[in-house]
């Protein structure tokens, strides 16, 4: 372990849930290199926007989710699925195929309303403070655009400290959280994995739980060197 995350402690190297250690999950947080990317300006007009970090990232997400302004709701909404589709194999960046998704998933919103689908953003934050992880990704999956896996992005980016993504990278690296797939790799949008996806978030914030506890040397690094304490977002990002 470097001399700049401090010398680990003897529960350093126990084993958390049999897949990595304190130090290997600082490790792998701190090489997350999914791109920092959205959207901002207003819905008929967006642009993309680049961020130098996760925490720049994560903080835009939430302020555009979290608006009382049922606009601003939706162009994080759009945003949140531009970032998702903007990157592909070998980290190869893909803007027009992820504003082609955004533009399909805007037309959508205009078909059901701009106030409803807003309104069904913030009952769906109202569910996870609640721990209806499963009844938060039902009422998104209704929405354009979103299965479980971008519904889960949605999720992450409402409340990071609670939530994490479920795509097919971690469906199929970690079976153990039992979320089925397609042949194609991707995640099933069924009922058994909205349910699991209840206790793969309680995963995640006993992990981050127990990451915290460590003290500050076992804090993960962002990409301008600063220290933040984990979330559940964050262990899933080390699991990525």
């Amino acid at each position: 372990m470097s001399e700049r995350l401090g010398q680990p402690r003897p529960t350093d190297e126990r084993r958390v849930c049999g897949m990595m250690t304190f130090s290997e999950y600082v490790t792998k947080r701190n090489a997350y290199s999914y791109p920092t990317v959205g959207l901002h300006g207003s819905i008929d007009r967006w642009t993309e926007v680049p961020f130098t970090t996760t925490h720049q990232l994560d903080c835009h997400q939430n302020h555009l989710l979290l608006s009382d302004e049922n606009e601003e709701v939706i162009l994080g909404y759009l945003s949140t699925i531009f970032w998702g589709y903007y990157s592909g194999k070998n980290n190869a960046k893909h803007s027009d195929r992820a504003l082609a998704k955004v533009r399909l998933a805007y037309d959508g919103v205009k078909d059901i309303g701009v106030d409803s689908v807003a309104q069904e953003i913030r009952a769906t934050f109202d569910k996870l403070k609640s721990n209806q992880y499963d009844e938060a990704l039902r009422r998104l999956c209704h929405l354009p655009q979103l299965g479980i896996p971008f519904a889960s992005k949605v999720c992450a980016f409402l409340i990071p400290t609670n939530c994490g993504v479920i795509d097919r990278v971690i469906a199929n690296s970690y079976p153990c959280f039992g979320f089925s797939v397609y042949n194609n790799g991707y995640v099933k949008n069924n009922a058994d994995n909205k349910l699991n996806y209840a206790a793969y978030c309680s995963f995640l914030q006993k992990q981050a739980d127990t990451l915290n506890s460590q003290g500050e040397p076992f804090q993960w690094r962002d990409r301008d060197g600063l220290r933040y304490p984990w979330r559940a977002v964050d262990i899933e990002r080390a699991l990525y």
